[in-house]
């Protein structure tokens, strides 16, 4: 009560892909993200929360500011209500709906998280299928400016956040391999499985635009070096 916040940044949760049920969920996505929410609303906060495009189904193969919400796994389901809460907790609020992100030693969860960790050890990406479904994975760091961004210009409401440039999953694993493994050759690896379809987010042109999957990957290129 002695403390006073100009903004409140909400990114912590329970991430839900390893098989959890809404219970085990309920406590850190929803119930946590409301009571914080309470906090903004009591103190004036301005309070930017952490959700995710996948609130519209994981199936979903375009994901635009005109999609229906349709949580179709206990995850999306909790994003969702803790949406809710945020909405109706009176606050002032910046809701980002966020793509699949990636970055050093990004969650596991993510393939292409899995595929960077592996090429920086050398280890070659493998493609399943034809590797031509296309997505816009967004970068840490273009999450990091745009969040500066909101600060600034008291961005309100809710948003898609996502990476401003379409790759096919192939031309993304090339990328990988061209920053990390440049004297390897062409080295990506294929294998069977099923072709996978697009899942695209189409990000809220009020937002900052986002560097490439390239220039990204040379990012992360030059902290390793950095460090």
């Amino acid at each position: 009560n002695d403390n006073s916040f100009d903004v409140i940044v909400h990114f912590g949760a329970h991430i839900g892909w390893s098989g959890e049920v809404e219970e085990e969920l309920f406590l850190t996505n929803v119930i946590v993200t409301g009571l914080l929410a309470n906090m903004a609303y009591t103190a004036g906060s301005h309070f930017i929360f952490a959700s995710a495009a996948i609130v519209c189904g994981v199936k979903a193969e375009e994901i635009t500011r005109d999609s229906q919400v349709n949580p179709d796994t206990p995850y999306g389901k909790s994003k969702w209500l803790a949406e809710e809460l945020v909405r109706a907790s009176g606050a002032k609020y910046c809701i980002l709906r966020i793509a699949g992100v990636f970055g050093l030693n990004g969650p596991n969860h993510l393939a292409v998280n899995r595929t960077i960790s592996g090429a920086i050890n050398k280890i070659a990406p493998q493609v399943r299928g034809n590797g031509n479904a296309l997505r816009n994975y967004i970068y840490l760091w273009d999450i990091a400016e745009v969040v500066v961004s909101i600060v600034r210009n008291s961005t309100h409401g809710t948003h898609l956040l996502a990476g401003s440039e379409k790759s096919s999953i192939r031309s993304m694993l090339e990328d990988v391999c061209q920053v990390f493994m440049p004297a390897s050759g062409d080295i990506l690896v294929q294998s069977s499985g099923d072709n996978a379809t697009d899942q695209l987010v189409i990000p809220s042109s009020v937002l900052p635009k986002t560097r490439s999957f390239k220039s990204a990957l040379e990012d992360i290129r030059d902290l390793i070096v950095t460090k």
